[in-house]
């Protein structure tokens, strides 16, 4: 949850914060660009488990006249992987620490013999998923495993243990997030540096901490013999800002830092480093899974997912419009909109309801600040005709369904992780 690409040091970061996954990504492929489908984690999960754009699966945004604790949940008649992979003979469980957007309400446990949500550290829930693999027994069927970890989400949780950290809190306060907020994106004043910098510095000590727990459950497949013939997949649902564009946190716009992420993989009896540089779309995970099964389990994925890695749009999509969102009741009117983007090669295109365009070349622009659009208006045509298109297919907004209304201790989840005062 919440882990960017580039504070990776398999991705050129140049602190040394993930030892375990650059060791994976030497017999891995690693995708230089891949791209989640929404900055925020229910629509990126949703898409991630059904293939579908955030448009297409509808679990996107929050309810009209609600808050942040009632958002749309994924339909029940949407078909996940999950639901897939049980139906040809897989066990099949997930193990979640975002308690928040992931929680049994939304309906993203569809399909998942067993789904467990708990609020923990990633060290925390690793002997609960080493004892669910260990209870399978020596003759089990193939299994479908999730699991997200959510210390790199702020409040940036850390446990003892080497970091990048001096004397800095073992989380970030949420009174300083909350005043970041307001300073930073709602009075747009500049990400002081000082504190630019303590943040980030807890930020890259979680993603250390977390990639510890990654190598230990790497190590509990090794030592069970189920390494060389599982398929696994290292991803996230979106990245953060560090006062980048005037942002901090994750979900208030469609640049490069909140939706770039890592994704590597690691097939069946991989054992050397690929790369991929072109962008990919997180929504067609469940097309690469695909590729990867056997010819009756991978033409029943292919049948329910038909996009591939090669050929699946990379558009990702931000919705506020009319709806409130994470940022309204803190900052009112600013984010009433919906922004989407789209990639064709280097080129970026950044589309928005209120009828404004940026272009990007992320080749020269990677922090992108020239906006191109005024001089390439044949490309704007092209790269939104992608997202028309999309759109064109995707079902009528929906306006009524919810979730159940959150328990307290739900909405104490929500308080920690800065979603509510």
């Amino acid at each position: 949850d919440t882990l960017r690409a580039d504070h990776l040091a398999c991705y050129g970061y140049d602190r040394p914060t993930s030892p375990a996954l650059d060791a994976l990504a030497t017999e891995s492929t690693l995708y230089e660009h891949a791209v989640a489908p929404s900055p925020w984690t229910l629509p990126s999960h949703a898409s991630m488990f059904t293939g579908l754009y955030p448009s297409e699966h509808g679990a996107h945004c929050f309810l009209v006249e609600e808050s942040v604790e009632n958002a749309y949940p994924l339909p029940p008649e949407t078909v996940t992987i999950a639901e897939v992979l049980r139906g040809h003979g897989f066990r099949t469980a997930a193990f979640v620490a975002n308690a928040a957007y992931l929680r049994r309400s939304y309906q993203l446990d569809q399909g998942f013999d067993s789904y467990r949500v708990r609020r923990q550290r990633a060290a925390a829930m690793n002997p609960s998923i080493v004892q669910w693999l260990d209870d399978r027994g020596p003759d089990a069927p193939p299994f479908f495993l999730f699991v997200n970890y959510m210390d790199t989400h702020q409040p940036y949780n850390t446990a003892p243990g080497p970091g990048f950290l001096d004397d800095a809190p073992a989380a970030t306060e949420p009174q300083l997030i909350k005043w970041l907020y307001q300073s930073v994106v709602c009075a747009e004043s500049p990400f002081p540096a000082d504190l630019a910098r303590r943040v980030i510095d807890q930020y890259d000590t979680a993603v250390a901490h977390t990639d510890r727990a990654v190598g230990e459950l790497i190590a509990a497949l090794k030592n069970r013999g189920l390494w060389e013939e599982t398929l696994v997949i290292v991803t996230s649902d979106h990245g953060e800002y560090f006062g980048e564009h005037g942002f901090v946190e994750h979900p208030e716009d469609v640049y490069e830092p909140a939706l770039q992420v890592p994704l590597l993989v690691k097939s069946p009896g991989q054992t050397r480093a690929q790369r991929r540089a072109d962008p990919v779309s997180l929504v067609a995970l469940p097309g690469l899974i695909a590729a990867n099964m056997d010819p009756a389990t991978a033409d029943a994925l292919s049948e329910n997912f038909p996009r591939t890695m090669e050929d699946a749009p990379v558009i990702a999509e931000l919705h506020h419009s009319l709806m409130r969102d994470l940022t309204n009741p803190r900052c009112p009117g600013r984010f009433d909109r919906i922004r989407r983007a789209v990639y064709d090669g280097s080129f970026k295109l950044i589309h928005s309801s209120d009828g404004t365009h940026e272009l990007y070349d992320l080749s020269t622009d990677r922090e992108e600040t020239h906006n191109l659009a005024s001089a390439h208006p044949e490309r704007v045509r092209q790269l939104a005709a992608r997202i028309e298109a999309m759109l064109a297919a995707a079902p009528a907004p929906r306006t009524t369904d919810s979730t159940p209304a959150p328990t307290e201790r739900e909405l104490e989840t929500l308080r920690t992780l800065g979603y509510v005062d």
